[in-house]
């Protein structure tokens, strides 16, 4: 059965299915139009009308989230504004043609400024002064 005219793809996360991971679509202005999320395998896709569209993920999960195509965006994500949609490759959906495949994302582990626990509340790497 033909899936027809829309957006297809997948995303990882360091080499694994990225499941559960948002995918933002904006608009060829960068205007958010909707959002699909990734199913266990990673995998998404989703009907769009004709037209040219940006895609970005929303991973929220300590990943550095990407434009499509592999554009890293290290603030955050392009829903949010941290990130200019319009900065990746446009996808263009023709209308008699099956969904454009081929989307792919994969995403990396964001660094972390503070390496003794503290951003997780974890202090127990902390050493202790005593007073005497």
């Amino acid at each position: 059965m033909a899936f027809g005219p829309g957006l297809a793809g997948w995303a990882r996360r360091e080499g694994q299915a990225a499941a559960g991971l948002e995918i933002d679509i904006f608009d060829e202005n960068g205007d958010p139009v909707a959002t699909v999320v990734t199913a266990a395998d990673g995998r998404f896709r989703t009907l769009a009308a004709p037209g040219t569209y940006y895609l970005a993920t929303d991973n929220g999960a300590g990943f550095v989230d990407q434009v499509f195509s592999q554009v890293p965006c290290p603030n955050g994500p392009a829903s949010q504004g941290l990130c200019d949609p319009l900065k990746g490759d446009p996808v263009v959906v023709a209308g008699n043609m099956p969904a454009t495949d081929g989307i792919f994302f994969d995403l990396a582990a964001a660094s972390s400024i503070f390496r003794d626990g503290f951003e997780s509340g974890d202090f127990s790497s902390w050493s202790l002064a005593s007073a005497n």
